[in-house]
This record gives C-alpha cells, structure tokens and sequence, in this order.
C-alpha cells in the first residue's frame, strides 16, 4: 500500500514542481543565450529582464517545495482529505513514509535544478560538452575523497529528513490545541528548534569534542540529525495514532 501512496503524491506534488523546474532552467539558458548580446541596448534590457525572471523562478522553487511539501501533508491527515486518509488500510507508518520520502526526493530534485541553472548561467552557451567533462570530474573527486565525505553525506542526508519531520512534528503538535492551530504549530516549531539548537551547540562546541577533531565532530552531527529525526517522527506516530483530532 505504501507503494500506491507514493505513486499518487508523487503524481500530485509533480504537476506543480516540474512545470517550476522547466520555467527556472528555460530562463537560466535565454540568460545565458543573451549573455554574448548584452552589449546593445535592446538585448541589454532583455538580459537584465532575464535575470529578474530567473532569480524569481529559483526562488519560487525553493519556496514551492517546502510550501506543498507542508501543505500536503496537512491537508491529507489534518484536513477534509484527513477523513479519506484514514479509512485507507494503512498503518500510520504508511502515512508518514508516503509523505516524507516524496518531499525529501523533491528537495533533493530542487537542489539539483537550482545548482544546474546556476551552472548554466555561470558557463557560456555552448556548456553542455564542458558541463560532462566537470561531471564525470566531480564524479572521480568523489571517489578519491568518498572515506572523507561518508559522515558529511549521511548527516546532510539525515538533516534534510530531520528538517522536514520539523514541520510535520510541528503540524501534528499544532493540531492538539483546540484554537489557532496554525499559531501553535509556528510556536512549536520554534520552541523545538531553539531546544535543538542549544543542545547542539552544547555538545558539538564542548572543549572535549574540540579535542578529537573534524571526524568526531562529524560522527556527532550525524547522531544528533539522527535522534532529533527520530524524535520528532515518534512525536507524529503518537499524535496521529493516539491524538488525532480533524475538528
């Protein structure tokens, strides 16, 4: 089943995010097209036009992507769509998987098309035989310093997963007051987010860690990423297992 709520969110979340990504890569080429032409007064205006779009267009993705990847998530298990969800045989688990593993894919997706589009302006117009020679660089990069970048990789990994179950923790808290519930998630967030950052930085700047170096430093923030992620995935478990609430 879990497969199937994979499938239909993906589906969902792709009608918006695609047609963002394609806008963003298109202004990024006519900008980069312009570029050579920016001399003239015409093309000039037109070039500087571009860039306002462009930067408009990443910007709308970055945003895009943790809005729906919010909204979708409240408005199946908390919303009209809630008393839907729930019916479905499907354990909570479920629920959860098929909404974090669809948002942490399009984050990742954004990233890339934001990195790729800055490539694309950064280059001249014909980039596309350098872009695979700097590809399969990064890709030889990569296996020389992989022992080096394993705990960087999986804590950016783990972070991303922790910093979507944020704001799911942070909704499924928000639904247990009986007014403002939108006013009381923002409040929740940023209470957790304060408690996680201070316990953070009491353990990752202590003289005893500063001692060891940059790998125990690293072991560290990925443990930490992985307790604060499971941490708030339980708190959501509970609350939409044992505390649900669709008034």
């Amino acid at each position: 089943m879990l497969g199937k709520l994979l499938k239909y969110e993906f589906r969902a979340t792709a009608r918006m995010l695609l047609p963002a990504y394609i806008v963003a890569l298109v202004f990024a080429l006519f900008f980069n097209f312009t570029a050579d032409f920016s001399d003239f007064r015409i093309t000039s205006s037109v070039h500087i036009l571009l860039a306002f779009f462009y930067g408009v267009s990443v910007a709308a993705i970055i945003i895009l992507t943790v809005v729906l990847t919010i909204r979708r998530f409240y408005s199946s298990l908390f919303k009209d769509e809630g008393y839907l969800s729930h019916t479905l045989p499907v354990s909570v688990d479920a629920h959860i998987l098929g909404k974090l593993i669809p948002a942490f894919c399009w984050l990742i997706a954004s990233g890339f098309v934001t990195a790729f589009s800055v490539y694309i302006i950064a280059h001249d117009a014909w980039f596309f035989p350098v872009f695979w020679q700097d590809f399969l660089r990064g890709i030889r990069g990569l296996f020389a310093y992989g022992p080096h970048l394993i705990l960087p990789f999986l804590s950016s990994i783990v972070g991303i997963l922790s910093f979507i179950l944020a704001f799911y923790s942070a909704l499924s808290i928000g639904q247990l007051a009986h007014r403002r519930k939108f006013l009381f998630s923002v409040l929740a967030y940023v209470v957790m987010s304060i408690v996680f950052s201070i316990v953070f930085d009491l353990i990752l700047f202590s003289p005893a860690v500063w001692d060891f170096g940059h790998s125990v430093e690293n072991a560290l923030s990925l443990a930490f990423n992985i307790v604060q992620a499971g941490i708030h995935y339980l708190i959501i478990r509970y609350i939409l297992k044992n505390r649900l609430n669709l008034e």
